[in-house]
Parts: C-alpha cells; sequence; structure tokens
C-alpha cells in the first residue's frame, strides 16, 4: 500500500512540476498555438484583437464547433481568418485524362470548384450572420497575387472614417477568380484586397490580407478600426475549429443524434423500478449471520484439541501445575523446597491424579483449583510466609 502511495504521489508530483513549468512560460503562447489564433500572443496571433473587443463591451468568444445555426447568434460576426485549405477537386486520373488539347480545354472548363461556404454556413450568413473570412496566402479556394502598394483605398462606401489601410506584404485577389456577385471594398493597384457578398439579410467578406488583424499592426494603418467598422455593436466569435481547437459534443448528445432518446428514457425507468421493487422486502429477512470469531480463538481450540490427543488428563495437568511453579517462582523468587510449599499454599496443597484418566468432576476440581491459583498472581507479588527465604541468598 505504501509503494502505491509513493508512486501515485510521484505521478502527480510530476504533473504539477510540468503545469507550473508550462503554464508560467511566458512563450509557450507563442510557439504552442498556430497563427491566426486568440491565443496566440506573438505578432502573428490575434490575442490583441480578442481582448480588446472583449474590453470594449463586446461579446467576443472562441468559436470551437462547426458554424452551424446553433453554435453562434443569428446577427453574430465570425472571423476564420488562417490557412483555410482547398478541398479537393474532382478531377479524372492520369489513366483518363484525354490527349487531345480542345478535350483538356474543355475539361478545365468544366471543372467542378469548391464554394466558399456549406449550406449550413450559407443559412447562417441568409439569416442575419456576418462572416468573416482571411485566406492566409494561396491556401483559400481564391488566388492572390502579390502587389507592391503599401496601402490599400476604399472603392465602396461602407465603414466611415476607413478610407484607407495599410498593408504589411501586399496580396490582392486574382480578378478571375472572384465569383460574379462579389464587390470590391478596398482595392490596390486595381487588384481587390478585401471583397464582399451580400446573401440574404447577412453578408460574407473575404480578405486577402487578414495579417491586418494580427497582434504586429492591430495599432497601426487603420487595422483597429477596420476591427470595429467589421464588428459593429454584433456578438463577435474567433472561429478556432480550424486551428484545431474544437470541442466534442458529449455522450448524451450524441445519443439524442443518434436517435437513442427513447433508449435512455427507457432504461432510466426500468432502473426507478428495479430500485422500487428491490426496497420492498418478500418473505421473512434472510440471516446476516457474521462470523464474529477470531483466528485466536480458533487458534486456542485446535491447539485444545491437539493437546487431548497427544496426552492424558493427568499429564495435562501436571504439565498446567509446572507452568503455575514457574509463575509462582518468577513472581516470589523462591527457589527449592520453600517454592514447592508455597505452590502448595497456593493451591490448597493439591496434586494433579496421576491417572491417565480422570473422571469430569475430577478433572475439573483440578482444574479450577489450578486457575486460582494463577488468579492469586494476578495484580499482586504472592507474599513470603516467614521464614522463607529465596534459594539465591543461600
Amino acid at each position: 500500500m505504501k509503494r502505491v502511495i509513493a508512486l501515485v504521489a510521484a505521478i502527480v508530483a510530476i504533473v504539477v512540476v510540468f503545469a507550473v513549468w508550462i503554464g508560467g512560460d511566458r512563450a509557450a503562447a507563442e510557439r504552442v498555438f498556430d497563427r491566426y489564433s486568440v491565443e496566440n500572443t506573438s505578432d502573428d496571433g490575434l490575442s490583441l484583437a480578442y481582448r480588446y473587443l472583449q474590453r470594449s463591451g463586446h461579446r467576443a468568444t472562441r468559436l470551437e464547433r462547426a458554424l452551424y445555426p446553433r453554435s453562434a447568434a443569428a446577427n453574430g460576426v465570425v472571423f476564420r481568418l488562417g490557412t483555410i485549405r482547398k478541398p479537393f477537386d474532382f478531377e479524372e486520373d492520369e489513366d483518363e485524362k484525354p490527349k487531345d488539347k480542345k478535350k483538356i480545354a474543355v475539361s478545365k472548363k468544366s471543372k467542378r470548384v469548391s464554394p466558399l461556404l456549406t449550406a449550413e454556413e450559407e443559412a447562417w450568413v441568409r439569416g442575419g450572420g456576418r462572416l468573416v473570412l482571411g485566406f492566409d496566402g494561396d491556401s483559400g479556394p481564391l488566388d492572390t497575387r502579390g502587389v507592391t502598394q503599401k496601402s490599400a483605398r476604399k472603392v465602396f462606401p461602407q465603414w466611415p472614417g476607413v478610407d484607407t489601410i495599410a498593408l504589411r506584404g501586399g496580396r490582392a485577389f486574382a480578378a478571375a477568380t472572384l465569383p460574379a456577385r462579389m464587390i470590391t471594398l478596398y482595392e490596390a493597384a486595381n487588384q481587390a484586397v478585401i471583397v464582399r457578398q451580400a446573401i440574404g439579410a447577412g453578408d460574407l467578406i473575404v480578405m486577402a490580407v487578414p495579417d491586418v488583424l494580427q497582434n504586429g499592426a492591430l495599432g497601426s494603418g487603420n487595422h483597429l478600426e477596420l476591427l470595429t467598422a467589421m464588428t459593429g455593436d454584433r456578438p463577435v466569435y474567433f472561429d478556432e475549429t480550424i486551428h484545431g481547437l474544437a470541442a466534442a459534443d458529449g455522450a448524451v448528445a450524441l445519443l439524442k443524434e443518434w436517435g437513442l432518446g427513447p433508449f435512455l428514457l427507457l432504461a432510466m425507468g426500468t432502473g426507478v423500478l428495479i430500485f422500487w421493487r428491490r426496497a420492498a422486502r418478500i418473505g421473512a429477512p434472510e440471516d446476516d449471520h457474521r462470523e464474529l470469531r477470531s483466528d485466536a480463538v480458533d487458534l486456542v481450540a485446535s491447539l485444545g484439541a491437539l493437546y487431548r490427543r497427544a496426552m492424558s488428563d493427568g499429564e495435562a495437568l501436571t504439565l498446567y501445575r509446572e507452568t503455575l511453579v514457574r509463575s509462582v517462582a518468577a513472581h516470589t523468587g523462591l527457589r527449592g523446597d520453600a517454592l514447592h510449599r508455597r505452590v502448595s499454599e497456593v493451591t490448597g496443597g493439591t496434586t494433579p491424579a496421576g491417572e491417565t484418566k480422570l473422571s469430569a468432576a475430577a478433572l475439573r476440581r483440578h482444574l479450577q483449583t489450578l486457575n486460582e491459583g494463577f488468579r492469586s498472581l494476578e495484580g499482586r507479588r504472592v507474599r513470603r510466609a516467614p521464614g522463607e527465604q529465596n534459594a539465591n541468598h543461600r
């Protein structure tokens, strides 16, 4: 048991040490979390934008579930910034690709391109939400290209007071990849930098330069004003699912989703019925007998049985009397004839019979005499009679 306690204590100590070590490392949040994560405190993170919105009265939270109507408020703003990989397009195998150039051109035109939004996301935006997508480089469904200008200017009358924004790494969308319904909000070198598409009561905003909202650039170039203009007074959500920080549904939610709600109710009702049924006793109660004898009692009983088989009654009484003689000698210090006289006084002058077989009455009488002799020794030392001398002083 002590080894188990020591092992558990050692494991707990190791866990505490690592927790304190990692939790106390201020640079851990700069190295562990992805770029554009609200937990990243380096220049590439979004921790300043997240904390600023919280301190300025916005209801800013992390979105750790897929964007369904139940995950965010209907009029909320969701920022999904970072590496958004292209979904796999449907292409033909190498062996099935056409050899003819004309057929190749036709196959490229007929190639299916994945949409920016899923059906659930489009339904949420159509209900009044705003989804802000920021592509890190060429990782999104829209192609980007570099621009040399250091700032982008507003070309659509939206968000008053934010006429220009500074560009850190100049990028813009390729016009050929933009959907027809998108309008340009900000442009640099005649190329779209931030675009918007109205969908129902909400809108979709796509940024080619999401780095303007990072910690290293938020305080300059009208970037903080841009963040405030995009959020307004709506609830704000930062999508962390693309950074691997996703929360899973609980077991009960999964069972409900699988249609096992009636099964849960049936199991609960069965448990209540079993509990109620066992609470009522049927017939006489069972005997709750427990063995109260200790091992010592069993040992004495077995030792007595051994003595009864190994020696006669007279031999057992003789051995018992010798034990009494040794006890009197230990209490009085007497030796020799004085000791035997003292034992005779304690036992009333009776000695065990030498017969091998005694009657029950005689055996009981001898045992009672010897027991009285032992009781006379308990709690006090046996007095010496006048004239008795210790054998050790002879």
